[in-house]
């Protein structure tokens, strides 16, 4: 016999009496003949799990739980911030391969061709009329002793970038600051 749930239910159940059905052979005479792992054993003797006879059940649970985990674990990285987390450590390993990149041109091509900023200024908004003021014009500016001097290193004026006038909008900040460095 095929010892399916069904089957093993109802063969001891009437072996028990308890159904409408009498059995007139002997219990030792219905013996399994699959699934394999059952086969030669008498029906009588046969305890299928609740997992065998009950998979949807079982799957249906599994899924349950699956989902209610998956849940949880969603709000416990929202709530740690682990999302924002994971998209800066992206842009951050961008900022690196790109800057490897410039600078393996920059040693194929020659160091001052690739260059476009010799500083990046980070200032505070509230500093921000002193830096357009007074330090963007001082230092991008030849003053009038730098003309005179003899060092050319120091006679040349520094090209500052500033976020607002030379980021390009709509990039990540590390992106345009890695680009323009």
């Amino acid at each position: 016999f095929v010892c399916s749930c069904d089957f093993v239910a109802f063969f001891q159940s009437s072996i028990k009496g308890d159904g409408d059905v009498t059995l007139t052979d002997g219990e030792e005479r219905y013996v399994c003949d699959s699934p394999l792992y059952l086969q030669g054993k008498p029906v009588g003797q046969v305890h299928l799990s609740v997992a065998e006879c009950q998979q949807v059940l079982l799957v249906s649970v599994s899924c349950g739980v699956g989902l209610f985990v998956a849940i949880l674990l969603f709000v416990l990285l929202q709530r740690l911030h682990a999302f924002w987390y994971l998209k800066m450590t992206w842009a951050w390993l961008k900022a690196k391969h790109s800057s490897r990149q410039r600078r393996r041109l920059r040693d194929d091509v020659g160091s001052e061709a690739l260059l476009s900023f010799d500083a990046f200024v980070s200032y505070s908004e509230r500093d921000a009329t002193w830096v357009e003021n007074f330090l963007v014009p001082e230092l991008e500016e030849p003053s009038e002793t730098d003309e005179e001097s003899v060092d050319p290193r120091t006679s040349r004026p520094l090209i500052l970038c500033l976020h607002k006038r030379d980021f390009l909008p709509g990039q990540w900040i590390v992106d345009n600051i890695m680009s323009a460095i």
